[in-house]
């Protein structure tokens, strides 16, 4: 049993942003000091897909993930959809 927190300031352009995380038990992602995904649960792998708009330059992202059995795994993606609106 195990939680582990990533955190990174991502130099974004502004611009709507698709934001993916693959997570076997909990996770929660923030972007901008904003929480976007709240799915702190025991659960199957499960995807997640949020999009969000991004003023552009430094961008605190943090995602936080728990494990209920000793094997589990999680992982972020995403990219750029769009200019802001």
């Amino acid at each position: 049993f195990f939680s582990v927190r990533w955190v990174r300031n991502l130099n974004l352009d502004a611009g709507r942003y698709r934001f993916t995380v693959i997570a076997d038990d909990g996770v929660r992602l923030w972007v901008n000091n904003v929480l976007v995904i709240d799915q702190w649960r025991v659960q199957p792998a499960t995807r997640y897909t949020v999009d969000v708009d991004v003023a552009g330059g430094g961008t605190p992202t943090k995602m936080g993930d728990f494990e209920n059995t000793q094997r589990g795994g999680a992982g972020p993606g995403g990219g750029r959809v769009g200019r802001k609106p």
